[in-house]
């Protein structure tokens, strides 16, 4: 899940929820 987005991958908590 924390793969999909390897252009902002800075908060492993946040990441699912960035885009």
């Amino acid at each position: 899940m924390s793969s999909a987005h390897p252009l902002r991958r800075s908060s492993p908590s946040s990441n699912s929820r960035e885009l």
